[in-house]
């Protein structure tokens, strides 16, 4: 379970503190997607060691970690 927090911290983290320094229009939306993603992070991943069924849990991650893929590329 600490393995979960950490994730969905860091990810809050980085998105707070992009949201506090940047100063563009860009810098700030990808910024506060940056925060939705470690909320996500930490609903998916903590229903799937939950015990339930991980077929949705599944697909989610795929879309989380892909909606990260589209921040570092856009942003790069």
């Amino acid at each position: 379970m600490n393995f979960v927090w950490l994730i969905s911290a860091a990810l809050g983290a980085i998105g707070l503190v992009g949201l506090i320094y940047k100063r563009t229009m860009l810098g700030l939306i990808v910024s506060i997607q940056m925060m939705f993603l470690g909320a996500a992070v930490l609903f998916v991943l903590s229903g799937g060691e939950a015990g339930t069924q991980t077929d949705a849990h599944s697909f989610a991650v795929f879309i989380v970690f892909g909606g990260i893929a589209q921040i570092v590329g856009g942003y790069g």
